[in-house]
């Protein structure tokens, strides 16, 4: 068996295992969360957790290389389950296709979103000065390009290679609202 599909089957895996945990009152709150891109009448015909998964696969909220969604899902329609969470963060640590993918995408994001608040951000996730100095000379007059190549130097750096050091920071800038936007897997 190839690498590629280990992954989807170790994805899948974890979706089963997340799915067996999450109870009907929870199933529907999740379908709620998932208004402004699944309609009421295929809402209605999700019955189960899984099958609601798979609607977030066509969807493209739900991928190998991102769950993202499916952790914002989980924070804000399973509160007081950490155990879910937990079935997630392990499949994300054993996968680092699944990390560098997601991190590419939110650096991409970043590079086209955050503008004038870049230098602040990207010290609060712990770019030195001089390395970001060093970005600018070698990417002069090219702000989004800094930014990118700023967060993957950060995702780089094994302390301060999460998203959550990421939203974090950003929240300490004054930009929840990007925070907010990466915690719902919608900036892909």
């Amino acid at each position: 068996m190839d690498d590629v599909d280990q992954e989807k089957l170790a994805f899948r895996s974890m979706l089963l295992d997340v799915a067996r945990n999450i109870e009907e009152t929870e199933l529907e709150r999740l379908k709620l969360l998932c208004s402004d891109f699944i309609g009421v009448r295929t809402r209605s015909q999700i019955k189960t957790t899984l099958a609601l998964f798979e609607e977030l696969e066509k969807q493209g909220k739900l991928k190998v290389s991102d769950v993202s969604f499916l952790v914002y899902l989980l924070e804000k329609g399973c509160k007081d389950r950490p155990n879910l969470l937990s079935i997630v963060e392990t499949y994300k640590t054993q996968h680092p296709s699944h990390k560098s993918e997601a991190q590419k995408a939110i650096a991409q994001f970043m590079s086209t979103n955050l503008g004038k608040d870049f230098k602040r951000v990207l010290r609060c996730v712990g770019l030195d000065d001089p390395s970001l100095e060093r970005l600018q000379l070698d990417y002069p007059g090219k702000t989004e390009e800094v930014i990118y190549q700023g967060f993957i130097k950060c995702f780089s750096d094994p302390i301060n290679a999460s998203v959550e050091k990421v939203l974090e920071s950003l929240e300490r800038s004054h930009r929840k609202d990007l925070a907010d936007i990466i915690r719902s897997g919608s900036y892909v």
